[in-house]
């Protein structure tokens, strides 16, 4: 584990290197990985190619009302798809 920048959810990453791919995941995604949550998510050079401009466009699926993520500003909704960034 390195530690973050910041405290929180940022508070310290761990850095894994598997297969030849780099992935860089907070501390607080660890319980969640394979249970919901793609460990693809955190694989750095699918990261740098998505990012633009400091944004990184993010599908979410739930039902019912938009859910409060924290970090995540969700831009526009559908039945078919949400986005966020």
């Amino acid at each position: 584990m390195i530690p973050g920048k910041a405290g929180g959810l940022a508070g310290s990453v761990l850095s894994l290197r598997l297969g030849g791919q780099t992935y860089e995941i907070p501390d607080a995604a660890l319980p969640y990985l394979g249970r919901g949550l793609d460990p693809g998510l955190f694989r750095l050079s699918a990261l740098l190619r998505q990012e633009a401009a400091g944004r990184l466009p993010v599908r979410i699926g739930y039902r019912g009302t938009v859910p409060a993520l924290p970090g995540v500003r969700i831009t526009s909704t559908g039945p078919a798809a949400r986005w966020a960034t």
